[in-house]
């Protein structure tokens, strides 16, 4: 494991991961959830499940969490420091009948995985 910030880089172009990065102090998680669960009261569960892109250019808390020292440190070590933000989401993935509509009987299907390519992004 990268014993700094200034290892990660080193340790990822060796292995290809990185293990377990601590981002968020538990003060800063608690206010992110308390954000998020606001947010997720006023737009519904179904908006939250998929309508959350680029939640940065409108939620101040998703701005900060997205733009967070340790990530922007982390990306620069194994990037360079040309990084910039191509999109923020929140992907909610509910437990079955968490949403209204949906059918006990039937898992929902969430992609773990999206391509950069179907984000518009060329070369």
């Amino acid at each position: 494991m990268p014993e700094t910030q200034t290892d990660y880089g080193e340790f990822f172009d060796e292995h290809g991961y990185l293990p377990g990065v601590t981002v968020l102090g538990t003060e800063e998680l608690a206010a992110l959830r308390r954000n998020f669960d606001e947010l997720e009261s006023k737009i519904g569960k179904e908006n939250a499940q998929y309508s959350l892109h680029n939640a940065h250019m409108q939620h101040e808390f998703a701005m900060q969490a997205a733009a967070h020292p340790t990530v922007v440190a982390v990306l620069r070590a194994i990037l360079g420091p040309n990084v910039f933000l191509l999109d923020s989401r929140f992907i909610c993935k509910y437990p079955v009948g968490h949403v209204s509509g949906a059918s006990p009987d039937v898992e929902p299907y969430v992609a773990w995985h999206q391509d950069v390519r179907y984000w518009g992004v060329h070369g």
